[in-house]
This record gives structure tokens, C-alpha cells and sequence, in this order.
């Protein structure tokens, strides 16, 4: 069967570039040193000296909160972090927001140093390595989220659900975009009815995972896959055979 193109939107590729000095060496002492015909052993002890935890700790905290600035506007694909270039003025506002939060962390340290640059660049979507790149990852990501809920598993649900977040915002057919948000909230709702269903059978998950709702939760998914007969998805046991969750 012939697989189904997914039209892209022009995109940003996101590069990060970081180097931070967090005040922190390491000395060396040796201990002893042994030589043996042509064999040397050579005992040390090594001391890692960090110059201020507090600010160190700190620098670090700072680091990880630009990064996660990024990452909630950006997907992480298998380019690297992108986002549509409809977010392109949102875009600009979070990197001279993280480049205010640096500069300004910066100038309060003594000892430590915080680099991380955003460096964005546009591609097409007449780039078709780009394109057939991204277009794979959201077919496979649609097979895992399908394979995730048929087997009832609320925590394997929200894994792939995390792979593949803000990947809808990257397709540009309203009704393909729509048919996949469609499904990621259909999944949503399948992790909940398991969770659910584990409580009111006290923590059996086999019975839980068995039970009608489950199950049935386990099938919308599939059934709001709209294109799950062109990627040749096949829904694990418990779900809805393929050719049914192929919806107009």
C-alpha cells in the first residue's frame, strides 16, 4: 500500500550551543608509584574542589531553566529541536528571554560562568530530507501512540505521549493537524480510564487492563487515527482492526 505524505510547514531548526564554568577543579596527589620489569603502577587519590556550591548550584538551576524555556515552545525530533516558523515572534521573545536570564545570573556570580546560546535557523518545506525526516517520525510516532494503547498501559501511553509533543504543530493539512490532536487526546483519555480502572479494582492492573472501558478507550485511538490504513498501522490485540480506524 502507498504510504501517505505528510505536507510539512516551514520550520526552525533550534541549535544550542552551551560551555558553562561552574567553578569546580580537580587535584591530583599521588599516593605511590611502583615499577615492575616494564609495568609502572601509579596509585593517586583525586579531590574535586567545587570554588562555591551554593552559586554552583545555582548556575546549574539557571541552565536548566533556559533549556526548559526552549523546550516548551520546541519539539524535540530527529533534527533536533524545531518549531513552526508560525511561532517564530514567540520564538524570538523566549531567546532574549533566556539570554536576560543569563546575563543577568552572570553578573551575580564571583566563580561561575553560564553560556547557552540559541541559534535559530529556518528550513523550508521544499527541503525534502527535512520533510521525508519528519514525516517518518510522525508515522512512527502515530504506530507507537496505536501500540502504546493497546496494551492498556497508562505510564507506556504518556511515554510516547512526551516523544511526540508539539509534533501536530508541525503538520500543515488543517485536517491531518486536527486528526492527530484528535488521536493525542484520545490517548490522554486511554492513560486516564487505565489509571482509573486500576483504582476501582485495588490495584489489579491485569483485571483493570481486561475490563470493557479499558478496552474500549484502547479503540478510540485507533478509531481517531484518521490515516492508519495509508502508514499500515496494525493496532495491537484489544484494539480496532486497521481498516476500521481508517475514519474519513
Amino acid at each position: 500500500m502507498e504510504t501517505q505524505k505528510i505536507d510539512l510547514s516551514d520550520i526552525i531548526l533550534v541549535s544550542e550551543v552551551s560551555s558553562s564554568d561552574l567553578g569546580v577543579h580537580y587535584e591530583r596527589e599521588v599516593l605511590s608509584e611502583h615499577q615492575v620489569g616494564e609495568r609502572e603502577e601509579v596509585e593517586f587519590k583525586t579531590r574535586r574542589v567545587v570554588a562555591n556550591k551554593p552559586e554552583a548550584q545555582r548556575a546549574k538551576a539557571i541552565y536548566q531553566q533556559a533549556r526548559a524555556k526552549l523546550r516548551k515552545l520546541c519539539s524535540k525530533t530527529v533534527l533536533g529541536l524545531v518549531c513552526p516558523v508560525a511561532e517564530e515572534a514567540r520564538l524570538r521573545e523566549v531567546v532574549e528571554e533566556i539570554d536576560a536570564l543569563i546575563a543577568e545570573a552572570n553578573a551575580s556570580f564571583s566563580v561561575c560562568e553560564v553560556s547557552y546560546t540559541v541559534v535559530p535557523i529556518a528550513i523550508e518545506h521544499s527541503n525534502v530530507r527535512a520533510q521525508e525526516a519528519l514525516g517518518k517520525e510522525i508515522r512512527r510516532y502515530c504506530e507507537r501512540l496505536v501500540e502504546a494503547s493497546g496494551t492498556h498501559d497508562a505510564e507506556a501511553i504518556r511515554r510516547v505521549l512526551r516523544d511526540g509533543k508539539g509534533l501536530e504543530t508541525l503538520v500543515a493539512d488543517d485536517g491531518l493537524r486536527a486528526g492527530l490532536e484528535e488521536m493525542n487526546e484520545a490517548a490522554r483519555e486511554a492513560a486516564r480510564v487505565v489509571t482509573r480502572s486500576i483504582k476501582e479494582h485495588e490495584g489489579d492492573a491485569a483485571a483493570a487492563r481486561d475490563s470493557v472501558t479499558v478496552r474500549a478507550a484502547a479503540d478510540e485511538v485507533a478509531r481517531r487515527f484518521p490515516w492508519a490504513s495509508a502508514f499500515d498501522v496494525v493496532p495491537s490485540a484489544g484494539t480496532v482492526p486497521a481498516e476500521t480506524g481508517a475514519a474519513a
